[in-house]
């Protein structure tokens, strides 16, 4: 059973974790914004309904990244914290804890540091085959920039698929220093 103290630094966690993905996505679209405008103004400001709130593009690019991320983040902070206050000591879980959530955050961001990379320095070959993938998105969407559009695709792609390895690699982290300890979470 959980004690109020420990249910608090549940929900501090929660928060935290918001936050900070949250802070992650806001940054994270500023920069592929830069990349591709059209991939927000022509599909995400439609998908967020983003023209609705009357904001000047790049608070509403930054709006889109805080709700397209800080529901992960929360989970995040919900099932690590969870899996660290029946195992560790406050000052030693705090520890574990920001270890975990960084390799959410490192996963995420070398992941879409090496799709931006990737597809920036494909073969131009190799890049027209990816680009012709995509040529229903540009009349759809009505673009201009099909291969920016395409770019930022894939590393938003990127970022998630990174999210979802960093989450499986921190709570892998913190199952084995747990099964090491002999601690049988409750």
């Amino acid at each position: 059973m959980l004690t109020p103290i420990q249910w608090l630094t549940i929900v501090v966690s929660m928060i935290l974790g918001a936050l900070a993905a949250g802070l992650y996505g806001v940054l994270h679209d500023q920069i592929t914004y830069s990349i591709a405008p059209e991939y927000f103004t022509h599909m995400k400001f439609e998908q967020f309904h983003a023209a609705e709130w009357g904001l000047p593009p790049r608070l509403a690019v930054a709006l889109i990244g805080f709700k397209a991320t800080w529901a992960l983040g929360a989970a995040v902070g919900l099932v690590f914290s969870r899996m660290v206050i029946v195992s560790f000591t406050k000052i030693d879980g705090c520890r574990k804890f920001a270890i975990a959530c960084g390799l959410v955050f490192a996963s995420s961001a070398f992941a879409a540091l090496g799709a931006g990379i990737y597809t920036k320095m494909q073969p131009p070959a190799k890049r027209q085959r990816t680009l012709e993938e995509w040529t229903d998105y540009q009349s759809v969407y009505d673009l201009t920039n099909l291969d920016g559009f395409v770019r930022v695709a894939e590393i938003h792609r990127s970022s998630y698929l990174g999210a979802a390895a960093g989450v499986a690699l921190g709570a892998g982290y913190l199952s084995v220093l747990i099964w090491r300890r002999g601690v049988r979470p409750v």
